[in-house]
C-alpha cells in the first residue's frame, strides 16, 4: 500500500500492477481472485487490479480451491471462481478462517436454522450431525467442533475422531490440536494423549513450521514445537 494505492509486486520488489481506484481492503491473491471492499461494498479483481463499478456483496471471503463466501443482507452463499451460484443465500453464518478462507480440506462449515454443519465444494451437506459452533479446517487435519457445550473434534468425512469432552480447543494442525482443561491450554495428538502440557491462558494452531501463539501472563509469544520435544 503506497499513496493511496495497492500494488502488486514481483519476487524482485518491481510493481506489476496497481489498482485504479481507491480500495479499503484487499485480500491476497488466491487462483487469480482477490477480494477487495470500498465504501462498505465488496467484490474481486483479478491480478490486472482493475477495480469493478459495481461490488455487488456486502462481504466476500478469499477464495481457495475454487470456492469462496460472499453476504447480501443477513444472509450468505457460496460461489465458484467464475462468481457462478453454488448455493442461494441461505446460510445464517460461513465459518472463515484468520485468512478469510472458507473452504479448508474439502469442507465448509455453514449455520442454518442455529446450528453449523459441513458441506462440501458443491454445498452438499457431508453428514447430517449438527454442531453448536465450529472451527474451520486447517488443511484435512481434524476440525474442533462444541456439540451439548463440549469440544472434540470431526475428520472431513464428517465423522467424529475425538469425542466431545473439552472446555474450548482449536482445530488440528501438524498433527495436534489445542484443547482447554480446567481454564488452562495445552495440545494433544491425534488419539487425545497430551503432548504439551495444560499451561497456557489461550494458544493457537501450529504453523507449517512447527511455531504457534501461545498466551501467558497477558501475553502473546510465540513458541517452537522443537521446544517441547525429549
Amino acid at each position: 500500500f503506497e499513496n493511496d494505492e495497492w500494488h502488486m509486486i514481483n519476487n524482485g520488489g518491481y510493481t506489476v500492477a496497481r489498482t485504479d481506484k481507491h480500495v479499503d481492503s484487499m485480500s491476497i491473491l488466491v487462483g487469480g481472485k482477490i477480494a477487495i471492499s470500498v465504501a462498505g461494498k465488496y467484490g474481486y479483481t483479478n491480478t490486472s487490479m482493475q477495480i469493478p463499478e459495481n461490488l455487488p456483496y456486502d462481504y466476500a471471503s478469499t477464495f481457495k480451491n475454487g470456492v469462496a463466501a460472499v453476504k447480501k443482507g443477513e444472509k450468505w452463499a457460496l460461489i465458484n471462481s467464475a462468481e457462478e451460484m453454488i448455493t442461494d443465500y441461505i446460510f445464517d453464518d460461513v465459518l472463515l478462517d484468520e485468512f478469510g478462507v472458507c473452504h479448508n480440506g474439502g469442507v465448509v462449515f455453514v449455520k442454518k436454522d442455529g446450528k453449523y454443519y459441513m458441506v462440501n465444494s458443491s454445498g452438499a451437506k457431508i453428514t447430517d450431525q449438527a454442531f453448536d459452533n465450529a472451527y474451520p479446517f486447517a488443511g484435512t487435519h481434524p476440525a474442533a467442533v462444541c456439540i451439548g457445550g463440549k469440544w472434540g473434534f470431526v475428520g472431513t468425512d464428517g465423522q467424529i475422531k475425538i469425542e466431545p469432552q473439552y472446555e474450548d480447543a482449536r482445530s488440528f494442525s501438524i498433527g495436534l490440536g489445542g484443547v482447554c482443561v480446567d481454564g488452562k491450554w495445552g495440545y494433544i495428538n491425534s488419539s487425545g494423549s497430551t503432548r504439551i502440557d495444560f499451561q497456557f491462558e489461550d494458544c493457537k494452531p501450529f504453523a507449517s513450521n512447527g511455531i504457534a501463539a501461545v498466551k501467558e501472563e497477558g501475553y502473546w509469544r510465540y513458541v517452537q514445537l522443537l521446544a517441547f520435544r525429549n
